[in-house]
């Protein structure tokens, strides 16, 4: 009776650390998933906003696989989410933006497409950006949910694992064909799911950086930018914001097509880094447009230093296809707290001067008091 009764302990505690594991598993697919949306939701962004930039219809390539996989992807989603009413609630929120943000990207690529009435610098920064950020909001909160969720599966698996092993033990000799294939399906599930979780955290990864330069990207530049203006309101420290848009990348894309425009930016970034100093942060914005968060200067003329030196690097040649080519670029500078003191404020400052600076022959830095 006793053997017995340790033997359907021991069968129910393995049944339900199998049934644990399916339910982390499901959790790490999900997580995965939502960060294959967000990269799907930004690259629908890069194509349009490179597409409107260049007037490039191979932009619209990517534009176009993009929606194609946030289709795919949320009907995964939404198969996968069948046991989880709390984040499926939360993600039906997510899907009404992306269609909201979806309708406000094709209307912008039909205007251009009609009309040609796209003002890239003055608008592309307006469209969509508040739907962006509920996105942005809505998916960091499923994450959280979901990474509470696996933190208390996992504890419930030790728990079970805990009561397998004591089962074992007490069933000893009877058992131990049934222990060790227990044993071994254990030790896959886990592997599974730390395979899970190194690829989740790679597709975390792959989700803040530009995948061509491997740059941060606009969605780690905002989340940068603001804890960099908290943290500056606190401690009472001003910080530059560099807004860089490259001259003559039109003409070079125009003329060797998407991959020398990609050659071109590669070129651009490697160039930008070696300007800068460690404690320089820069990211892609995208299409040609990258930003520089600058700490620890003495002086304005320090700043307009650094700038200049940015200029001078880039303005080196490189070749395409054998062919000598010379990039330039338009610097906007806006300075916390004298410009501004949140994010939009000091970010349109630093666009207008660039602006400026493109007005003024460009190749060249503007302050935006200036």
């Amino acid at each position: 009776m006793l053997l017995s009764a340790a033997l359907a302990g021991l069968l129910f505690a393995a049944i339900h650390l199998v049934h644990i594991s399916r339910l982390a598993e499901q959790t790490d697919v999900l997580r995965i998933e939502a960060i294959k949306l967000h990269k799907a939701i930004v690259q629908v962004e890069t194509g349009q906003r490179g597409y409107l930039l260049t007037q490039n219809v191979r932009f619209l390539e990517n534009y176009r696989k993009g929606k194609a996989d946030i289709k795919r992807i949320t009907h995964t989603m939404n198969v996968q989410m069948i046991d989880v009413p709390d984040i499926k609630h939360r993600f039906e929120n997510v899907s009404k933006l992306v269609e909201i943000k979806l309708r406000v990207t094709e209307a912008s690529i039909q205007t251009e497409i009609n009309s040609g009435a796209y003002a890239p610098h003055l608008n592309s920064a307006k469209i969509g950006v508040n739907i962006m950020d509920r996105i942005d909001t809505e998916l960091e909160d499923i994450d959280d949910l979901l990474q509470r969720r696996k933190a208390e599966l996992s504890d419930a698996s030790r728990r079970a694992l805990k009561q397998t092993m004591g089962g074992a033990a007490l069933l000893l000799l009877t058992v131990i064909g049934l222990f060790t294939g227990a044993y071994y399906k254990t030790v896959r599930l886990f592997e599974i799911a730390s395979t899970s979780q190194t690829t989740a955290e790679e597709m975390s990864h792959d989700a803040y950086h530009d995948s061509l330069t491997g740059l941060p990207n606009r969605r780690y530049f905002e989340s940068y930018f603001r804890r960099q203006i908290f943290l500056s309101k606190r401690s009472g420290q001003p910080f530059s914001l560099f807004y860089l848009d490259l001259d003559g990348f039109k003409e070079i894309n125009d003329r060797h097509g998407h991959d020398g425009g990609d050659l071109a930016l590669k070129f651009a970034t490697e160039r930008f880094k070696n300007a800068l100093r460690e404690s320089d942060f820069i990211a892609r914005l995208g299409g040609d447009e990258f930003v520089v968060l600058v700490h620890n200067y003495r002086s304005v003329s320090e700043i307009g230093g650094l700038g200049n030196r940015i200029i001078r690097y880039i303005n080196q040649p490189f070749t395409i296809d054998g062919q000598h080519q010379l990039l330039g670029v338009s610097i906007g500078i806006s300075c916390y707290p004298m410009d501004g003191q949140e994010a939009d404020e000091l970010l349109d400052a630093a666009d207008r001067a660039m602006y400026q600076a493109k007005k003024n022959g460009k190749n060249r830095l503007v302050f935006s008091q200036d």
